[in-house]
């Protein structure tokens, strides 16, 4: 990467840490998933740090982003990032097992990775923060924190290892099998599932029914019934869900949702 574009968009989000316009929180809504939208499993940033960007909430339900806004969506909030035909420069944060991935965008891409503390529980806190100017506070100090973190560069054979990760966060909601996402990587099936295995210290099938079952639980956390919660969630039955959500968590679906009621 050349050293002035990263030199550009570094300021740009340090711009941004120091005066954020607005932050919205996008919880889960009604719409369905249309062709090419997507779902997250954890919250999820996304910034605008220079010109203009669009999201879609729905086939015609559109928000626009200008220099200094940012958005935190919620796990299982459909949504779709909408190509823009103006120059702009982004910012967007996720997590992964035991840390962080960071994403600035400009002229070129710069991923890197820094610890999963504090900034999903800083997530968690800014979406459940009614005021509109405590979100805006948050997230300065949010941003302020991670300009003055240390990052990683990714581990060797994460190129593949992150083909199969973005294919599967963008379709582990569909019910598709493990052979897409294998193929998204460009490597023999063994091959693929050693590299993964080794970036993110799980394999590919149980990492995909892992993000089906904690997408299941932001469903069932928002009211959905068992059987809605795992067609939303990729999974071919109510019987597969149960099953994975058992080996997973300990506890059965209903169990688990009638917990976190009382």
């Amino acid at each position: 990467m050349d050293p002035r574009h990263l030199l550009r968009i570094w300021s740009a989000l340090q711009q941004v840490s120091e005066q954020v316009r607005s932050c919205q929180a996008l919880p889960i809504h009604g719409q369905a998933p249309w062709p090419g939208a997507e779902m997250h499993i954890i919250p999820t940033i996304v910034g605008c740090l220079g010109g203009q960007m669009r999201l879609a909430l729905g086939p015609k339900d559109f928000i626009d982003l200008e220099t200094g806004d940012v958005v935190v969506i919620a796990p299982g909030c459909v949504h779709q990032h909408i190509a823009s035909r103006h120059k702009h420069i982004s910012f967007g944060q996720g997590f992964r097992k035991d840390y962080s991935d960071i994403n600035l965008r400009g002229e070129t891409t710069y991923h890197a990775l820094v610890s999963q503390k504090p900034y999903l529980k800083l997530m968690q806190q800014i979406l459940e923060t009614r005021s509109a100017k405590q979100r805006r506070l948050l997230m300065q100090d949010y941003l302020q924190h991670l300009m003055g973190d240390q990052h990683f560069e990714p581990q060797h054979g994460a190129a593949a290892a992150g083909k199969m990760y973005e294919y599967m966060r963008k379709h582990c909601h569909k019910p598709i099998s493990i052979d897409p996402i294998i193929a998204a990587s460009g490597l023999s099936r063994s091959r693929a599932f050693a590299v993964y295995k080794e970036c993110y210290g799980i394999s590919p099938h149980l990492d995909m029914m892992q993000r089906r079952c904690y997408l299941a639980q932001a469903f069932l956390r928002s009211g959905s019934s068992v059987t809605e919660a795992a067609e939303r969630s990729g999974f071919p039955s109510r019987r597969h869900m149960t099953r994975a959500f058992n080996d997973i968590f300990g506890v059965s679906p209903r169990t688990w949702q009638q917990q976190i009621r009382d």
